[in-house]
C-alpha cells in the first residue's frame, strides 16, 4: 500500500511528525524575530468632533509611534513620522492619526 511506503527510510507518520515540528520551529522563530508592539485604547472624556482636526484633549497625549515600513524596505523604520491614538467611549471606537509628509506639494 502507498501509506506504508517509506521515503528515505522514514515512515509516513515519522515524516509527518518531522514536517510538523519543522513548521512549528519556523513559526516560533519568526515570532521571536518580530517585536510585538501594543497600542492601548484610552477612555475618551468629553465629546469628539470628527472633523480631521485633532484639537480634543484626548489627542494631546504622547500617542504611539515606532512604526515600520513595508515598502521599499520591509521591516525598516518608517521614513515618515506617524503618531496614532486609539480611544473609546460607551458607543464608539475612535482612531486618530497624525501623518507627516516631508515632501509636501
Amino acid at each position: 500500500m502507498i501509506l506504508r511506503r517509506t521515503y528515505n527510510g522514514l515512515g509516513i507518520k515519522k515524516l509527518s511528525v518531522f514536517l510538523w515540528c519543522f513548521f512549528l520551529l519556523l513559526t516560533g522563530l519568526e515570532s521571536t524575530l518580530l517585536e510585538e508592539k501594543e497600542v492601548r485604547a484610552i477612555k475618551i472624556k468629553g465629546p469628539i468632533k470628527v472633523d480631521g482636526i485633532l484639537e480634543e484633549s484626548s489627542w494631546q497625549s504622547q500617542g504611539f509611534t515606532g512604526f515600520t515600513q513595508s515598502e521599499p524596505l520591509d521591516g525598516e523604520p518608517a521614513t515618515e513620522k506617524t503618531i496614532i491614538w486609539v480611544g473609546y467611549d460607551l458607543s464608539h471606537l475612535y482612531i486618530a492619526a497624525r501623518l507627516y509628509d516631508s515632501e509636501q506639494s
